[in-house]
Parts: structure tokens; C-alpha cells; sequence
């Protein structure tokens, strides 16, 4: 039999250890998408993926994060809620962070276009899982939706407000391109 006070101590022992476990900055991060002022949810077949990118944050030890580096969130579709509880399930450090929106098909979405396209062209159809119906606007480098998480709090992102930044970004990023290319071709 174990000395009740070796029993006490090893309790005491464990309780300090979980003291240490997790980053103690964390935080779990909820938010939710809007469109017209309502929570926003796919149409039937589609799936939204929210993920979080680093544009300037650093670790608990005070190192920084490379950029782009991805917390993944979950969207719940009936609500237009989501959270990013980071890899380890405490939460992600404080700082700034982009925020990417993807909104594909599910594999049913994508089981119900492929045999509606079967027999009308050789071609594969437009519309697979990959496709994003955002046309690429709240992608990883090309969204506009920048937040800094700094405490346990909500992010709001209204869909309506924010796609006009993302497609006069992407007007700009495109018109950019081009004078590259121009600028590369000797023109």
C-alpha cells in the first residue's frame, strides 16, 4: 500500500506539472462569417474553410512565427460560426494574423456536378472540390482581412464588406502582373 502522504505529494507534483502544459498566451479563437447582416451558411453541397494565417506573430518564448504559417479552423455551416483552436487544442498566440476564406464543394456537392456533366463534354467539369467559388478574393496571400487576436474575443468578418477590398486587391494584383510580364518581355 502506498503512504497516503507519498499519494499527496505525487497529486501536488502533477497539479504544478499541468500548470506548465500549453502555451499560456494561447487563445482559442472564435468568429463568425456575415453576409447581408446574417450568419453566413454554403449553399446545400458547399463547405467553407476558414484558416488563419501569421503575418506578424511571435511564440510564448518571444520567437517569431514564420509568415503564412496556417491555423486551421472549423466551420460550422449551420451557423456561420467558426474556431481555431490550433494543433494542439489551446489556442493560438496573440498577434496578427490573415484570415482565408475557401468555399468549395463537399464530395457530395462534387458526386451530384460530376454525372450532371457525364456525356456532355470530353472536358472534365468546371467545378471539383478545388474549385473556390470566392474566386481566390480570401485566399492565404491575396486576402484583405487582416485581424490582430489579442485576447479571447470574436472575429466578425461581414462578407459584404470586405469583398470589395478583396476585388479592387485583386484588380491590382492582376494589373501588376502585367506590367511584370510587360516589363520582363522587353515591351
Amino acid at each position: 500500500m502506498i503512504p497516503r502522504s507519498l499519494v499527496l505529494i505525487l497529486l501536488v507534483a502533477l497539479a504544478l506539472a499541468c500548470f506548465g502544459c500549453g502555451n499560456s498566451n494561447a487563445i482559442k479563437v472564435t468568429g463568425k462569417l456575415l453576409q447581408a447582416g446574417q450568419p453566413y451558411v454554403p449553399p446545400a453541397g458547399q463547405r467553407v474553410v476558414v484558416t488563419l494565417y501569421v503575418v506578424d506573430v511571435k511564440d510564448a518564448s518571444g520567437k517569431r512565427i514564420p509568415a503564412q504559417e496556417p491555423f486551421h479552423g472549423y466551420y460550422d455551416p449551420k451557423d456561420g460560426t467558426f474556431v481555431v483552436p490550433s494543433p494542439d487544442g489551446h489556442g493560438i498566440p496573440p498577434g496578427q494574423y490573415r484570415i482565408s476564406i475557401f468555399q468549395g464543394l463537399t464530395r457530395e456537392g462534387e458526386s451530384k456536378v460530376l454525372p450532371d456533366h457525364k456525356g456532355t463534354s470530353r472536358k472534365a467539369p468546371g467545378n471539383n472540390r478545388e474549385t473556390d467559388f470566392f474566386e481566390g478574393l480570401f485566399g492565404p496571400t491575396t486576402s484583405p482581412i487582416v485581424r490582430e487576436v489579442t485576447q479571447l474575443a470574436e472575429l466578425i468578418v461581414d462578407l459584404d464588406k470586405e469583398a470589395p477590398a478583396a476585388k479592387q486587391a485583386a484588380k491590382q494584383a492582376e494589373t501588376e502582373k502585367r506590367k511584370r510580364e510587360r516589363q520582363q518581355s522587353g515591351d
